[in-house]
């Protein structure tokens, strides 16, 4: 494979939201806190609601790590074949070897990269499911070219989560 050829439909950022991302809202919140106690005009935080309050932020790192934790770290297009990394492995997946590729509707927020997900008809190194942030270009509700290539492409069942 050349690397002329191949074009990137992965985010650059997603090894950065894998590693990173549990960790910001835990640390968000602690540095929060310290704030607020040493503000001599902040109101006076009971130790409930401190508790409570590091709580929702390691909930949020949970949710965070999980929402995160299965993505491919880089997915390049090749025309007939996709290769797909994760830290030091790769693999290759035809185009005529993916069943359903799954695309969110809404993000939520505009620039916010969204998840793609690739059903497999056979599973690769990475399993039956191959899931990666795509760039953010694609999320742009007026212009989901890279899906729609892909859909064409492959003529696999196009789903909205």
């Amino acid at each position: 494979m050349q690397n002329s050829d191949r074009r990137r439909i992965s985010g650059k950022s997603t090894r950065i939201y894998k590693k990173w991302s549990p960790y910001l809202f835990p640390a968000g919140g602690v540095v929060g806190l310290i704030l607020l106690r040493w503000n001599p005009h902040s109101p006076v935080l009971s130790p409930i609601t401190i508790g409570l309050l590091v709580l929702l932020m390691l909930g949020l790192g949970l949710a965070a790590k999980r929402a995160y934790s299965g993505l491919v770290d880089a997915v390049y297009d090749f025309g007939d074949r996709l290769l797909v990394r994760n830290n030091a492995e790769e693999d290759t997946i035809l185009l005529s070897d993916i069943s359903s590729i799954n695309f969110p509707v809404y993000t939520g927020i505009d620039g916010v990269a969204p998840k793609i997900t690739l059903t497999l008809r056979k599973p690769c190194r990475f399993g039956k499911n191959v899931a990666f942030i795509a760039r953010i270009e694609a999320s742009n509700k007026s212009d989901r070219k890279l899906v729609d290539d892909l859909v064409a492409r492959t003529g696999a069942i196009f789903s909205r989560s």
